[in-house]
């Protein structure tokens, strides 16, 4: 029974404003900031009024239980503007009894506004399990439902909203859905985050979810943390510290690359078939499964198969003679990997591949002899290619047949590449559809001039994450070459004059 649920102890240190409304909870949280609780129900809702001289914007209109508009109207006189941080149901339940109601310019969140949401949809809000109707003495949970809304005009990331001696910008943060959005007071200090932040378990749940979008939302977040006097989530408490961002980033990036295990099905009871739960100390992460799953590098058959039916230009897969390597101590699925199919003579980003041969014509793979100033057991690597700058990319037979690239500049000191010749075909694959799908919908000069969206750039390390997680560790050569990326894209764009 939900009414036997306590208050969350934050609110007892919180100055409450009351009003005549059983089913809200208001509180002063800031400078002429209200938190609109709806403590009652087990989505622990929390709207907020945010006060300015000549307009007041609400953030969120909660369940649409009880009448928010009531509420609102004893707290100011001014006119009110509507802004939702996502349409998500529990977000948008009292939109319908306001006039002006700003939202994103997407066909999610117009079929939202138009359809609402029916009660066989939302009637699990209201039984015994997920309310207290002790709050809520007249109610129609038979008949509870979302009603549709008129959106009045469309806002982007970096809207500026004025209400008077008090300027709001809007903050593009999609992954939780697509629509979802921050709201940044930078005079004050004040961010409001909606369902990207919140401390308890953060739900990446929904069909609409996009984990790769969400990580470059966070990202966006954390970098806002330390301008923060305070963060204002959507769930449980209204009032969190700005640090929680930064963790936020930290911790999520634990998850993306296997280095967080989930809690098991004794550990908690939000653990279910569908469902791993990740927790940390402040909030956790409720993830679907199907999002989360780990894909196996390809072998060489499915390889071969997926780059030969795009090939390109000097891009033929070149094998190994397996006389070549008989002197070397590698591992079967090694061996067969690149006899049956090789890597490509090239390949992005400017990796070259393929057999070096000796002044007799005869194919040579180990390092020391193409590169005499290597000081390395003769054994050890075999030469797979070099980069653009004429590094070698070496399997480490003495590392599990491990991938390096050696820094010649450094004493040819090895960075990781690869956990293995079969994800490095992987990743080069990846990053091929990566390269092929930005020239596609950015244009013919988009590798040129780094011109990827966030959403783009997201999900490409997503793909690359789920092959090998620890090839993007700090300190690798792909992590390099995805931050290389991101600093060039940056040149462009304020080379352009849209940085």
């Amino acid at each position: 029974m939900w009414c036997d649920q306590e208050l969350r102890a934050q609110f007892t240190r919180l100055n409450e404003v009351l009003t005549s409304q059983s089913w809200f909870k208001v509180y002063e949280v800031g400078s002429g900031v209200y938190a609109i609780a709806e403590p009652y129900n087990f989505q622990e809702i929390i709207s907020y009024l945010i006060i300015g001289s000549e307009k007041a914007l609400l953030f969120d209109t909660g369940m649409g239980l009880s009448s928010i508009a009531s509420v609102v109207k004893e707290l100011t006189r001014l006119p009110i503007i509507v802004l939702n941080s996502h349409t998500h149901y529990d977000h948008i339940g009292g939109n319908f009894e306001f006039d002006e109601v700003l939202a994103m310019n997407m066909d999610y969140t117009q079929n939202r506004a138009d359809n609402g949401m029916p009660h066989t949809v939302v009637q699990h809000e209201v039984t015994t399990e997920a309310i207290c109707l002790d709050h809520l003495p007249v109610a129609d949970t038979a008949g509870y439902h979302i009603n549709p809304f008129t959106i009045s005009s469309h806002i982007q990331d970096g809207s500026q909203i004025d209400i008077g001696g008090r300027n709001l910008k809007v903050i593009a943060v999609p992954g939780h859905t697509p629509d979802a959005i921050a709201l940044l007071d930078e005079v004050n200090g004040y961010l409001w985050t909606g369902d990207t932040f919140y401390e308890a378990p953060i739900w990446l749940f929904d069909p609409e979810t996009n984990l790769a979008v969400y990580q470059q939302s966070i990202k966006k977040l954390g970098k806002l943390a330390g301008q923060l006097t305070s963060v204002f989530p959507a769930h449980n408490t209204p009032v969190a510290s700005p640090k929680r961002l930064t963790e936020l980033v930290i911790a999520f990036d634990q998850v993306i690359t296997g280095k967080k295990e989930p809690l098991n099905s004794e550990e908690s009871d939000h653990v279910s078939d569908d469902a791993l739960l990740f927790e940390f100390e402040h909030f956790s992460f409720m993830i679907r499964k199907d999002l989360l799953i780990m894909k196996n590098p390809l072998n060489y058959t499915t390889f071969k198969k997926n780059w030969e039916a795009n090939i390109g230009d000097r891009e033929e897969l070149i094998p190994t003679p397996l006389e070549a390597m008989k002197e070397f101590e590698i591992r079967e699925h090694t061996r067969q990997f690149l006899a049956e199919s090789g890597l490509p003579r090239s390949a992005s980003p400017f990796l070259s591949f393929g057999p070096y041969f000796d002044k007799n014509g005869v194919i040579e793979l180990a390092v020391d002899e193409v590169y005499p100033r290597l000081d390395a057991d003769p054994k050890r690597y075999i030469l797979l290619g070099s980069d653009g700058a004429g590094n070698p990319i070496v399997l480490d037979t003495f590392e599990k047949d491990a991938i390096f690239w050696l820094d010649h500049e450094d004493s040819f000191s090895p960075q990781p590449m690869n956990s293995s010749i079969e994800a490095l075909a992987t990743f080069l694959l990846i990053y091929r559809s990566f390269i092929q799908r930005i020239l596609s919908e950015n244009g013919g000069d988009a590798v040129i001039d780094a011109n990827f969206t966030d959403l783009q750039f997201g999900e490409l390390k997503l793909e690359l994450t789920n092959v090998d997680a620890q090839a993007l560790d700090e300190e690798t050569f792909w992590y390099d070459q995805l931050e290389g990326l991101l600093v060039n894209r940056e040149f462009y764009r304020k080379e352009n004059g849209s940085g």
